[in-house]
Order: structure tokens, then C-alpha cells, then sequence
């Protein structure tokens, strides 16, 4: 995972760990910190432990699935990623190993965030927004989300942007210091996750600041912000807990043979997911955190159930 300190990686770590529970096998969570080359690193130790290793990857940066994909097939291990890759690398290229890429709709994703943000500002007002780790798939992608619903918005002004790495902390400061400098122009705020949203408003309501907010991950804090109306008003569902467990369960399934990598289909090397945007419409039904056996159930009903269509193009 990419870093220890963001809500969204410890709950796909949970799915992870309900899932290698199930299977009584031993699971290792690499944490990355944020550091490309050190994930790569701590990948070949885990490769080189002389078994055969199923990886489930949430790479820090885009650029970093494919070599990450060849260790694995030297090694005859196998690897799902998710979120992040090149635009022109594709599972398939690499042969059996990188078994497939998981991939979900970002820019519909900050597109309903936004507009969603704009909607309870009264569709008037100035905006800050965080993107997240800057050469990450999701993170531009939903940034362009963000872009489309201001076109639709004429009197709400993106006041700045500025990236905080998915990181609470540095979501934190960096919104002091864009609130010193706009401060009563601000009253909306845009970011690409939920961590990164619930720091910047805790930075806002330390300045006594008033904001609508909105966050992309649904964690427990955002969701009971929603049902208790604000000041974050909407999330994005990204089902972590889904996720974790999810492509650990591709990757064993090739490893054991019960998935056929030379049978999937084109959408299944690399297809986008199912995901849905959260308010006060449906919030209870996300609000209450999954048990393992509920992850676990979800998992069961197949691989590709969530599977929705082809990859984003651009993705």
C-alpha cells in the first residue's frame, strides 16, 4: 500500500487481511511510505522469499505497475493492480503473471463530487482544491471531474489548487496556508479523497471558517458527517475493504488455477469497477463499517461481479 497514515489504505489492508484469514495463509502488508522506489524494493524482497507470491498492488505512482510486473513474473509470482498504471502498459502485454488491472471511473467520480459541492454552496461561491500524489491515474482523473463540473458552474471560482498526497496531515497544513491567503472567498472545498478532506476541514474550522466539503473514499468520519448534515455533504464509495480482498483473491485464483488467465476476456485483463456516490440521500447504507464476514460474502459472489466495462479511455 502506499502509505500507513491514509484512512482508504488501512481499510483495503483490513479486506486484505479478512481475506488471507479465510485462506489460513500468510499475508505481509508492505507500506510503501509514499516512495516508488522502496515499494519496488520491498516487492523483490517479498519475491525472493522462495514461494510463490500473490500480490495485491496499489502502486504509488502511475508509472511504477510494470516493472513491478516483471519482477513478479521472474519469480512466478502473480499480481493485480489497481488505480494506477501507465496509460500504454496493459496486463495482457506482460503474459500471464500480471493477471489484471483493476480500474475505476475517476473522472465521474470528482465530476459528481463537484457538483455535488456546488449544489450546497447554492451553485455560487470560491473553492480550494487537494489532488493527491500528482503522477497518480486517479488523482488527474479525478481532477478532470472537477474541471467538467466547473464548466457547468459559472459563479463558483476554483480559487487554487495544490496537491497534499492523499495525507490528512498534509492536507491539514497546506489548507492553513490557502486559507490565509483567500480565507472569507472560500467557501467550498474540493479533494480527490477523503483523508485529505477531512484535514483540510479540520484546518477551516480551526480558522472558524464555514465550508461544504465533499471527499472521495466514504470513510466512517466522512459518512457520519453526511448523515449529520455537514460540513462534508457528499463522498464517493470506493469500497476498499472490497478491493483488498478482491485482488488478492484474482491473483490466488491464478496462482491455484481456478481462474484461467488465458480465458479472461479483454475488459477482464483490465476493465473498470462498479463504484456509487454517497449523500444524505443513502448514507445510512454506507455508513456502518463492513464486518469480514460481510467483505468476504461480497467477494464470494465472483470476480468480475463489479466488473462494469472497458477502461476508461485516457486511463
Amino acid at each position: 500500500m502506499i502509505t500507513g497514515t491514509n484512512d482508504y489504505m488501512q481499510n483495503w489492508a483490513t479486506g486484505a487481511r479478512a481475506y488471507a484469514r479465510k485462506l489460513r495463509l500468510p499475508l505481509r502488508v508492505i507500506n510503501s511510505y509514499g516512495d516508488s522506489q522502496q515499494q519496488f524494493s520491498q516487492v523483490q524482497s517479498a519475491m525472493a522469499s522462495g514461494k510463490k507470491v500473490v500480490l495485491n498492488l496499489h502502486p504509488v505512482a502511475s508509472a511504477d505497475p510494470p516493472a513491478i510486473a516483471k519482477a513478479v513474473a521472474r519469480t512466478g509470482g502473480y499480481m493485480i493492480s489497481s488505480w494506477n498504471k501507465p496509460a500504454d502498459a496493459h496486463p495482457v502485454d506482460f503474459g500471464p503473471h500480471w493477471v489484471t488491472h483493476m480500474g475505476f471511473d475517476g473522472v465521474e467520480a470528482g465530476r459528481w463530487t463537484a457538483t455535488k459541492l456546488f449544489e450546497a454552496m447554492n451553485g455560487k461561491g470560491g473553492i480550494i482544491a487537494l489532488k493527491g500524489v500528482l503522477d497518480s491515474t486517479a488523482s488527474k482523473q479525478r481532477y478532470q471531474g472537477l474541471l467538467k463540473a466547473l464548466a457547468d458552474f459559472p459563479n463558483v471560482e476554483l480559487l487554487a489548487t495544490d496537491s497534499a498526497n492523499w495525507d490528512r496531515q498534509t492536507a491539514y497544513q497546506k489548507t492553513q496556508t490557502l486559507l490565509s491567503k483567500y480565507r472569507s472567498r472560500v467557501t467550498g472545498i474540493w479533494t480527490g479523497s477523503d483523508s485529505m478532506t477531512l484535514g483540510a476541514v479540520a484546518a477551516a474550522q480551526q480558522a472558524g471558517i464555514s465550508v461544504k466539503a465533499t471527499g472521495i473514499d466514504c470513510l466512517e468520519e466522512s459518512m457520519h458527517s453526511i448523515k449529520n448534515k455537514g460540513p462534508i455533504v457528499a463522498a464517493w464509495f470506493t469500497d476498499p475493504f472490497y478491493s483488498g480482498a478482491m485482488g488478492l483473491a484474482m491473483a490466488y485464483g491464478a496462482a491455484t488455477g481456478a481462474l484461467e488467465v488465458a480465458s479472461m476476456t479483454p475488459e477482464q485483463r483490465e476493465g473498470t469497477y462498479r463504484q456509487v456516490g454517497v449523500d444524505a440521500a443513502n448514507v445510512d447504507s454506507y455508513i456502518t463499517r463492513p464486518s469480514s464476514k460481510r467483505i468476504l460474502t461480497e467477494v464470494d459472489k465472483g470476480y468480475f461481479d463489479r466488473l462494469i466495462g472497458p477502461p476508461l479511455p485516457g486511463a
